[in-house]
C-alpha cells in the first residue's frame, strides 16, 4: 500500500480550521449562556440547573452533575461564567 505523507502546512491548516470552528461554536454558546444567566439570576439552583442542562444539551455539550450544580449556583448568584478553550 502506498501512502503519501501530508506536509506540516496541511496539518497546520486543518488545525486552524478546526480551531476557528470551535471558536465560533463557543461564541454562540457563550451568548446563550449569558442570556440564560440574565433570565435566571436570583432564581433557586433547583430552577437554574435544569435550564442550564437543557441549554448546554442544545449546544451539544454536557457537564458532570457536580460542575452543573456549581455553574447553576454561580448563575443564581449573578456571577458571569466565561467559556474558554484550553
Amino acid at each position: 500500500m502506498n501512502r503519501t505523507k501530508l506536509g506540516r502546512d496541511f496539518e497546520k491548516a486543518v488545525q486552524q480550521a478546526a480551531r476557528a470552528g470551535l471558536d465560533e461554536h463557543l461564541k454562540k454558546t457563550q451568548k446563550s449562556l449569558d442570556s440564560l444567566a440574565r433570565q435566571y439570576e436570583g432564581e433557586p439552583v433547583s430552577k437554574v440547573k435544569p435550564a442550564l442542562k437543557q441549554m448546554l444539551s442544545r449546544s451539544g455539550m454536557s457537564l458532570p452533575d457536580r460542575q452543573l450544580t456549581e455553574y447553576a449556583e454561580k448563575i443564581s448568584e449573578g456571577t458571569r461564567i466565561t467559556l474558554q478553550l484550553k
